[in-house]
């Protein structure tokens, strides 16, 4: 199956398991079980911030840090090795890994996503969310 074949059956599996959510929730969730099955990232808009608590979930118990390149400000991930890598994941695996992120509560790790990585297509309610919890 290619990337644009797995996305669409991601898409068409979160619709049809979570059909109250939002396109935004849909997107993100199709997007990151790409990656996860692929390695490869794109897709249906984004990225979004869900779809980055995605690939910092891989970090496992790792950690990531902020690095400093010549374009920017990227972050380097460190895995602790318990978890496959982006692109070694099969389909229903990837499913179960990015469901409760995509579709459940907003994980404590999107705060620090929205601070530090470039996200849009973000759901307004997540938002929001994050927002509220950073004010407290």
């Amino acid at each position: 199956m290619d990337y644009t074949e797995i996305l669409e059956k991601a898409l068409n599996w979160g619709k049809e398991n979570h059909p109250e959510s939002n396109l935004h929730h849909h997107a993100a969730f199709a997007n990151s079980v790409g990656y996860l099955v692929t390695g490869g990232s794109g897709g249906y808009g984004g990225p979004s911030i869900r779809e980055h608590c995605v690939s910092h979930a891989l970090a496992g118990d790792g950690f990531n840090v902020p690095t400093d390149t010549n374009i920017g400000v990227m972050t380097v991930q460190f895995p602790d090795g318990r978890l496959p890598r982006g692109g070694e994941w099969d389909f229903e695996r990837a499913c179960s890994f990015a469901e409760p992120i995509c579709y459940g509560v907003l994980p404590a790790i999107a705060s620090k996503v929205y601070n530090t990585e470039y996200c849009f297509d973000d759901d307004p309610n997540d938002l929001k969310e994050i927002e509220i919890r950073q004010r407290k």
